[in-house]
């Protein structure tokens, strides 16, 4: 059963869920809204920032990331949540490459990854709301309430970014500005050597193709990443 505001509100008064901190503007009709935490990372600049302290986090076109969530979860063992991206990023070309369930007897902040698969740099600005959260009550308690490696994670650990900074070579969005790059030259030879329309549609094609192959590629890599 998922929780409405209601229930939220309740879960939240008894103690079966806890949210810290918990704000009354951040209740919506059946779900919650988690903001942007204090850390943040991405393939690009290989560090952890500190969101809190510069305001936003930049992640690039076809960059991935890391972000944290500034509120603190913590679930009974009869309740679990699952999350996704508010719709103001999703709509931009925000993929979440993280898993969106969340067990019973979770403690801790999310670590939410995050790739941009727009054309565009895209801005998380510090405790800005980008995820929704849902809260569901179990039909009976779980057995065996969730122990694993995040439990009880606030900050960041090696393990938690290591993926990112033993990246080699080119960022995707080194690669993406290249195609963007090489495409404004293929418009200016057009002119140059009098390519033939037809011409001109082939390579067009080509570059959109490629673009859209690294994106795919994006995606699938973000995945088996975080299996």
């Amino acid at each position: 059963m998922i929780l409405s505001d209601k229930g939220i509100r309740n879960a939240q008064t008894e103690g079966s869920i806890a949210i810290a901190p918990f704000l009354e503007k951040q209740v919506q009709p059946a779900s919650y809204d988690l903001r942007v935490g204090k850390q943040g990372a991405t393939i690009r600049d290989k560090e952890i920032v500190d969101i809190s302290s510069k305001g936003f986090l930049v992640l690039d076109a076809g960059d991935a990331g890391l972000l944290t969530t500034e509120e603190i979860i913590s679930l009974d063992a009869a309740h679990a949540a699952r999350f996704g991206l508010s719709s103001k990023y999703a709509r931009k070309g925000v993929y979440a490459t993280t898993g969106t369930q969340i067990d019973p007897g979770f403690r801790g902040r999310l670590f939410v990854g995050v790739t941009n698969l727009s054309p565009k740099p895209l801005t998380f600005a510090y405790k800005e709301d980008f995820l929704t959260l849902e809260l569901h009550q179990l039909v009976e308690p779980c057995e065996k309430p969730y122990n694993g490696r995040y439990q009880d994670k606030t900050e960041f650990g090696a393990e938690d970014v290591e993926y990112l900074f033993s990246s080699e070579g080119f960022a995707f969005s080194d690669v993406i500005k290249s195609l963007q790059t090489l495409s404004a030259h293929v418009a200016s030879l057009s002119t140059q050597m009098e390519l033939t329309s037809k011409q001109m549609e082939l390579v067009s094609r080509q570059i959109k193709f490629i673009m859209w192959a690294i994106g795919v590629g994006i995606a699938v890599i973000a995945i088996m990443v975080n299996l």
